[in-house]
């Protein structure tokens, strides 16, 4: 298995301008790097995006797509507006972070109706966001060009004939999820 951090996010530097095509780019070089062919490629969320875009991009490298969380439509005028305000202003306060999961998993980690585990993800996640993406300016940009990247992607969906590999989508709940692990 081999996990990628998507420009932008996780530990990932070096281009001040990216887009999903620019990862799924680097992740067809990889590949044929390690003589790797045959993929099952996992996208949760935006790496869905990638994976949609590494399948057109070289489909002899890919096998199969598995979505998990993800889409390949655009935001709606909605949740550009929301994603928009919910990632202006630095550090990632509680609240925003709580509409964001709710958006993304279906559960807010500090509603009151939380269980033990979703407050513990929520809190989790909280730190994270707040080492990746605040406390400098170099990290505040950072997570403009991610945000950048996701509010003008492409429009995929007329692209989506020319795949060539199965897809599956999996889409559960945030919280069924999290009954799931450990």
């Amino acid at each position: 298995m081999i996990a990628v951090d998507i420009h932008g996010h996780g530990d990932t530097t070096g281009r001040d301008e990216f887009t999903f095509w620019d990862t799924a780019t680097d992740i067809a070089l990889l590949l044929e790097n390690f003589n790797i062919r045959n993929v099952v490629i996992c996208g949760t969320s935006q790496g869905g995006f990638v994976a949609t875009r590494l399948a057109l991009h070289r489909p002899d490298l890919v096998k199969q797509i598995v979505y998990a969380g993800s889409t390949l439509q655009l935001e709606t005028p909605e949740s550009y507006a929301g994603i928009t305000h919910l990632t202006t202003g630095f550090p990632y306060v509680k609240e925003n972070l709580g509409l964001i999961m709710q958006a993304g998993f279906g559960v807010d980690p500090f509603a009151e109706n939380a269980t033990a585990r979703e407050a513990e993800a929520g809190k989790h996640w909280i730190s994270v966001w707040n080492e990746r993406y605040s406390g400098t300016p170099e990290k505040e940009a950072l997570m403009q060009k991610a945000v950048k990247q996701l509010l003008q992607r492409d429009d995929i969906v007329p692209r989506v004939p020319e795949l060539r590999t199965m897809v599956d989508v999996m889409h559960v709940s945030f919280a069924r999820a999290m009954r799931g692990w450990g």
